[in-house]
């Protein structure tokens, strides 16, 4: 009876794992992935210092330390941010 306990908490420690590591960051990259336009908005000390439109998706390089690249939908050019960034996907 113990070994049943022990097997299904370790059950529900890799069900929770699964649930708030691996399952939003899967979220995450299927809305970043997708084609459909985003707002992309910059923040530097609470204050909005720059907003684009996608014209696509958005990548995270694996060299890039956290930023974010897309192509801007206004101008065409691709587009390079880092720090406080808001996506709103619609």
């Amino acid at each position: 009876m113990r070994f049943l306990h022990i097997a299904v908490s370790a059950l529900l420690a890799l069900f929770i794992v699964f649930v708030f590591l691996i399952l939003p960051k899967r979220v995450d990259s299927m809305v970043l992935g997708n084609t459909d336009s985003k707002t992309v908005q910059l923040y530097d000390g609470g204050k909005l210092i720059g907003q684009w439109t996608t014209a696509g998706s958005i990548d995270m390089p694996h060299d890039g330390h956290g930023a974010y690249q897309f192509r801007d939908a206004a101008t065409g050019h691709l587009i390079q941010v880092t720090g406080t960034v808001v996506i709103t996907a619609w």
